[in-house]
């Protein structure tokens, strides 16, 4: 079912279905992407290209975020305009989960390293396609004072999903097929079920504006001076999303070069780190959101997560074990947690157009993942100071950038 754009007015509470439906679809989608993106595509990586495997997985991560950056605000401009009689969301969803399954066959049974890439490529850009239309929902039908609710379950699910993914991993330490697919493979029958049930905004074909190149260049784009609160905001969650970035990033092979885990041992490491980051995440998350609603209150969460992303940071590198590294990770959830159950509640109270609320979700998202981007390109000159493989100075600038997202804030007004 779709509700047309024409007859729609303020949403009304959603109930309990929709919420259950909706975690479990962005569950879903974030364990598609997540566990590849933080376990299974290094360990691909690895297997192919063992020699090369740093640098070699510094492309394939930069390169597959930047397609990222790219897709999900522009699918998101594809979403706004989409007038099709099943919804402007719904054809999005199921065509990016499908895409996304088609890419994670290929990462799993290629033997060499750019059927990686071309397989990564393709799931990082049809799963943002899914993450643009069910995003979308969010400001679609969520009432503003359920919105810190349902985003902190956005954060909520993806730290869940990385530890659900990462379970499935260390259970076919040797079949690369199963580890890619079954995560994906759970987030289709997710969002199906979302999907379905879904009575979806619907845009009639005479009030869609007309798309054009200028129209394109705008999915990526948005004038700061007519909306300096949404400006602000995106340049504090890209600071904080560094520190993250780097960690979530570099783990395998932090543990690997830097705590000398062995090669067989690593899948089961990185299970267990995540089990605790994305745990805590997970717990952080939803309460944040939470608290932010009860409180109204949107800043005070992402503070916290700038001073404990920098915080945990250095715990992580400075502390030369696992009992240490397993404190940072800790704390570094405590920030991802706090960060990620507020930011899509914080970036709905600054946005600077509520007719195009997937471009615009698409754009937070380029603040959110871009570092990802960049970190895999920039992080190689940073690891080679002092003869290579300087995971002090990586981690320690990456917390240092993160503690400057909280200062930002204080330009922020119109929000609390």
């Amino acid at each position: 079912m779709s509700t047309p754009l024409s007859t729609r007015t303020a949403p009304p509470r959603v109930g309990a279905r929709f919420i259950i439906l909706f975690a479990l679809a962005t569950l879903g989608i974030w364990m598609a992407i997540n566990t590849p993106a933080m376990v299974t595509v290094a360990l691909r990586v690895g297997e192919v290209d063992p020699v090369g495997k740093t640098t070699s997985y510094s492309v394939v991560s930069g390169v597959g975020t930047l397609v990222a950056v790219i897709a999900n605000p522009l699918f998101g401009r594809l979403s706004d305009r989409t007038t099709s009689r099943f919804g402007m969301r719904r054809p999005w969803m199921i065509t990016g989960i499908l895409g996304t399954a088609v890419g994670a066959v290929v990462v799993g049974t290629s033997t060499g390293l750019a059927g990686v890439i071309i397989g990564w490529l393709l799931m990082q850009a049809f799963a943002n396609a899914a993450i643009a239309g069910t995003f979308a929902v969010l400001g679609d039908q969520v009432p503003e004072e359920q919105q810190g609710l349902l985003g902190g379950l956005v954060g909520m699910t993806s730290g869940g999903s990385v530890v659900l993914g990462t379970f499935f991993v260390q259970l076919f330490p040797t079949e690369p097929l199963l580890q890619m697919g079954i995560p994906v493979a759970a987030a289709l029958i997710f969002l199906l079920l979302f999907a379905v049930q879904l009575k979806d905004r619907r845009l009639d074909a005479t009030q869609r504006p007309r798309f054009s190149a200028k129209e394109f260049a705008g999915s990526f784009w948005f004038n700061p001076r007519k909306a300096p609160d949404f400006a602000w905001f995106l340049l504090s969650l890209f600071l904080i999303s560094v520190g993250i970035g780097v960690v979530s990033t570099y783990l395998v092979y932090f543990f690997q070069d830097r705590l000398h885990i062995a090669t067989a041992d690593l899948a089961n490491a990185a299970f267990r780190a995540n089990l605790v980051l994305m745990a805590v995440t997970t717990a952080v998350s939803f309460l944040a959101g939470y608290l932010s609603d009860r409180m109204d209150r949107r800043k005070p969460p992402f503070a916290l997560a700038a001073l404990l992303a920098a915080v945990g940071i250095s715990v992580m590198v400075l502390g030369g074990s696992m009992l240490w590294a397993y404190v940072g990770i800790a704390l570094v959830g405590v920030a991802y947690g706090s960060m990620s159950g507020v930011y899509l509640s914080f970036a709905m109270a600054t946005l600077p157009d509520s007719d195009n609320i997937a471009r615009d979700l698409g754009i937070v998202n380029i603040a959110l993942t871009l570092p990802f981007s960049l970190v895999p390109f920039a992080a190689p000159a940073i690891l080679a100071i002092g003869g290579g493989s300087n995971y002090t100075a990586l981690f320690l600038v990456s917390g240092a950038l993160s503690l400057l997202g909280w200062p930002v804030l204080s330009r922020i007004r119109k929000v609390r």
